[in-house]
């Protein structure tokens, strides 16, 4: 088989912009659409993996230091509140802060560069910036 019948072609989500994309066996259009949009330099092309990076860290952040399900899941609530104030004019969640135990206080809240920040604080303190 030839390396010239695994070409495929791909087409950036947001531009438009076409990518020829090798592959071992037949991809679905929707793949190859995924993974040309992965590929395109284009600036919402590059937000949506910058985004998905933050994401990557925080779920292993989360997953690290807490052991709960449903902490995780008040966690991820929190962080989905304050990401959403920056696309609603009148929500004001700019920190919201958790206290699962009488021995622990999650803060969760965007800093002046508006990176994310989660901070445990225990008998041993976690924190993440993003």
């Amino acid at each position: 088989m030839s390396d010239e019948n695994n070409m495929q072609i791909g087409t950036c989500r947001f531009c438009g912009q076409t990518k020829t994309i090798q592959t071992i066996a037949p991809v679905s259009q929707d793949e190859l659409d995924n993974m040309a949009t992965d590929m395109c330099i284009c600036p919402e092309a590059e937000k949506l993996r910058r985004k998905t990076e933050r994401k990557s860290k925080i779920e292993q952040f989360i997953n690290h230091n807490f052991k709960d399900n449903e902490l995780k899941a008040d966690i991820h609530n929190a962080i989905d509140m304050i990401w959403d104030s920056e696309h609603k004019r009148h929500t004001t969640h700019q920190s919201i802060t958790l206290q699962p135990t009488e021995e622990m206080t999650i803060k969760i809240w965007k800093d002046a560069d508006f990176n994310l920040r989660i901070k445990a604080k225990t008998v041993d303190d976690c924190e993440l910036k993003v």
